[in-house]
């Protein structure tokens, strides 16, 4: 999906970056019989008389001697010097870098909190005068560099815009949770494993909550001090293999519990394969909390239950 609204980016840029030459540059949502004087002095006496919509930024609105012979007549002008006139007249929307400075305070704008950043790259296609906006601005990376690629656009016109784009990267040091014990593959994470710290810039992926390791272990060793990313994490199954858990049965009104040994692990929700200790049978259940299933039976399925002494 990001590849995608990148791509869309480029090709906007491609657009916008279209030659304009030998067209006269307008602004504005119309193209006016004044602007057309600055190529033929006879369209200055029909100030005020419109010619057309504007063409989008990028692209151009060319007149042919044709054209501009009808105009003149429909604005009550004389087109007998129309022969000196030019074989068409272009018009084309100004346009212009971007510069540092204006991108910097409409990332400031449109941030939702004071913080200190630096502009690393943004989009060097010319692009029409217009209101500067990037939304929803956040400043946690992309990059292992810790950068983060920002989307905007700049508005003009009419509901016109033109997508732009930069890369930021924050000087403010983050915070978020660091171990405060080592931390092994198949221990649940609580809590009391991590704590809030300040990183360094660009860190990574970090993350800021105790609510986001909640049901989940390390993928490997993890040392004091080292802070948490999500790519160190991985959800832990409420019930390995070969545990011996607590299974609740439940049969209209009647119910038992009885412990029995899982086949599968699974996390909460999903059903595991479990072996009857007494009879030896195999049935399924479904795992509710840490070393804990249940499952819910007709009156008729209760083999699975029975004691085969």
């Amino acid at each position: 999906m990001r590849a995608f609204r990148i791509t869309l980016l480029i090709a906007a840029a491609a657009a916008v970056t279209m030659a304009a030459d030998n067209c006269l540059s307008i602004r504005g949502d119309w193209i006016m019989a004044n602007d057309l004087a600055a190529a033929i002095p006879d369209f200055g006496r029909a100030t005020g008389r419109t010619l057309s919509v504007t063409p989008l930024a990028g692209a151009q609105r060319r007149f042919s001697r044709a054209d501009l012979r009808r105009l003149a007549r429909g604005f009550g002008l004389s087109d007998e010097g129309s022969g000196d006139w030019p074989d068409s007249v272009c018009f084309a929307y100004s346009l212009a870098p971007l510069s540092k400075q204006s991108v910097i305070e409409a990332i400031r704008r449109s941030a939702s909190s004071e913080v200190a950043f630096e502009l690393t790259e943004f989009s060097l296609f010319p692009v029409p005068p217009g209101n500067i906006e990037f939304k929803n601005v956040a400043f946690r990376p992309d990059r292992p560099d810790g950068s983060k690629l920002l989307i905007g656009r700049v508005e003009y016109g009419r509901g016109r815009r033109v997508p732009i784009w930069a890369r930021v990267r924050s000087l403010s040091k983050p915070t978020g949770l660091v171990a405060v014990a080592e931390l092994r593959p198949g221990v649940r994470l609580q809590a009391e494993h991590v704590r809030v710290g300040t990183l360094e810039i660009g860190a990574g992926n970090y993350l800021t909550a105790t609510s986001q390791i909640e049901g989940f272990t390390v993928r490997r060793k993890v040392a004091v001090g080292t802070p948490l990313t999500a790519n160190l994490l991985v959800r832990r199954s409420e019930v390995t293999a070969g545990e011996t858990i607590l299974i609740s049965v439940r049969s209209g009104s009647a119910q038992l519990s009885f412990e029995s040994r899982a086949e599968t692990g699974g996390s909460a929700g999903e059903l595991i394969l479990l072996k009857n200790p007494d009879s030896g049978q195999r049935f399924r259940a479904r795992v509710e909390g840490p070393a804990r299933a249940s499952l819910q039976l007709s009156p008729k399925e209760n083999s699975c239950c029975q004691s085969s002494r």
